[in-house]
């Protein structure tokens, strides 16, 4: 299991599985993408990752735009090397 893969690792992927998580954890969407049919228990796994993973990454996208992140709050964070 790869989260956020590169380009070069979704090639070399047997299937894909997409998850949109919301801040208070909640697996708003789901999206099993081409490829071979996934383990039910590997499905379980990856959407307990993609729960954690997802809120952290809110939470930092939320302090890094609150300019909590050590810098000045910023609606532009677009340019935040978290998006590097």
């Amino acid at each position: 299991m790869v989260a956020d893969p590169l380009a070069a690792e979704e090639v070399c992927a047997a299937a894909r599985l997409s998850v949109g998580v919301s801040a208070d954890g909640r697996v708003a969407a789901t999206h099993k993408a081409e490829g071979r049919a996934l383990n039910p228990a590997h499905v379980s796994q990856m959407l307990r990752t993609a729960r954690q993973m997802g809120v952290a990454r809110i939470r930092q996208l939320h302090d890094i735009c609150a300019g909590q992140d050590g810098g000045a709050a910023r609606p532009d964070a677009i340019d935040h090397p978290l998006f590097s």
